[in-house]
């Protein structure tokens, strides 16, 4: 299966993140529940929205950690741009596709600066809700 249009590497995800929002303090970027598009169940509550710079108009969620809620389909592809080797995943409650995951990131994205940010969601598969905080309490 090759790579869909839109994948970017690494490096050029967390660039385009940090020029659309970066705010400031790290508290106060935001941060989204991301569910699945078809069934709703909750795929992360750690998300950070961004656009590539590829394709400004596809904007992708993505998490540092592993959802427990998605399972590996297809096997390894090569990044279009890049050394990366991806992954697709998919709701395990459903079986929607929903984006991919980077399993060997590059050199060339290790070196440069990243946030460990691996688990990518395509927003047109998902849903998302920004996740406000006051004090130590979350709300959606």
């Amino acid at each position: 299966m090759s790579a869909p249009f839109y994948l970017a590497d690494i490096g050029e995800v967390i660039m385009e993140w940090h020029r659309v929002n970066d705010r400031g303090g790290i508290g106060q970027r935001p941060v989204y529940r991301v569910e699945c598009g078809d069934c709703s169940t909750v795929l992360s509550d750690r998300c950070m929205r961004a656009a590539l710079l590829s394709d400004k108009k596809t904007v992708i969620y993505s998490t540092d950690m592993r959802p427990t809620t998605v399972g590996y389909i297809y096997g390894d592809y090569s990044a279009p741009c890049c050394g990366c080797r991806l992954r697709d995943i998919a709701c395990i409650a459903c079986g929607k596709e929903l984006g991919y995951n980077i399993t060997f990131p590059c050199t060339k994205c290790l070196s440069s600066e990243n946030n460990s940010h691996y688990w990518m969601f395509r927003e047109c598969n998902v849903t998302s809700k920004q996740i406000l905080f006051e004090g130590n309490i979350k709300y959606y």
